[in-house]
């Protein structure tokens, strides 16, 4: 059954390095290296999930309140323009 394959980023051959990144860091966690284990975690995420980030902050925008704030922060702003013109164009639902 293939329709539910969106919901295992895990699957896909490329998002590997992730996975290990996201599953090393809770083992070093669990050994008493929370800091490195943390960070290793991040880099995991962001592995994982990073193609999803300029979709979300389109969406970000266009909430009542906090769209205009990043709209006026100057460092939001240029991040969340340049992360909108990447995300995938969808029609309003």
């Amino acid at each position: 059954m293939r329709s539910l394959a969106f919901f295992n980023p895990f699957e896909k051959s490329q998002k590997w390095k992730g996975v290990a990144s996201f599953f090393g860091g809770i083992t070093l966690v669990l050994l008493r290296w929370p800091i490195t284990g943390m960070i290793l975690e991040c880099y995991g995420i962001i592995r994982l999930f990073g193609s999803y980030f300029p979709m979300i902050l389109g969406m970000l925008r266009q909430i009542p309140v906090i769209g205009p704030v990043l709209s006026n922060m100057p460092y939001l702003k240029d991040l969340a323009s340049s992360a909108a013109s990447q995300a995938p164009k969808y029609p309003n639902v």
